[in-house]
């Protein structure tokens, strides 16, 4: 699958990337990544903040603005839930560098209500759908500085 060699060839990439000061700061591990997953997906916005560097950067791609500083992402998902959209992330593997970080997943969406100029698609309440891919995250002295997406495949609605 296209999405797993992107990974498996990053993961040489990341895991020789070196930085001064990354050698100087602690990093986040596959665990942390792990946690701050579970965070998100119990909608624990308090503990996914805590991620972050106050300097942070969210692009979710071409169809939405570029999100900056934890309270302004955190306000993004409060949005997007108060529209009915839930979203459950499935980590499928973490590769860990110094200073960045791939991670292949797959987000399930589930619409309670219609939401017709969400910025991918128009949203009807029912609809569920799967996204898998991989995100980039930038790392600076054990926090999240930057997320960004590489190419997404969209599975059918069910």
């Amino acid at each position: 699958m296209r999405t797993l060699s992107v990974v498996a060839g990053l993961a040489m990439i990341l895991t020789s990337s070196a930085g001064l000061a990354a050698d100087r700061c602690k990093s986040l591990t596959e665990a942390d990544f792990q946690r701050y997953f579970s965070c998100f997906n119990a909608r624990d916005m308090a503990c996914v903040a805590a991620f972050y560097t106050p300097d942070v950067t969210l692009s979710k791609g071409p169809n939405w603005p570029e999100v900056r500083g934890p309270a302004d992402i955190v306000a993004f998902y409060r949005d997007v839930a108060d529209h009915g959209l839930r979203e459950q992330m499935t980590v499928h593997r973490i590769v860990v560098g110094k200073t960045d970080v791939a991670i292949d997943l797959e987000a399930h969406f589930t619409a309670t209500k219609d939401w017709p100029d969400f910025g991918a698609r128009p949203v009807r309440a029912g609809d569920d759908w799967r996204i898998r891919g991989v995100l980039f995250y930038r790392l600076t002295c054990g926090r999240i500085s930057d997320i960004r997406p590489a190419g997404r495949i969209a599975a059918p609605a069910r």
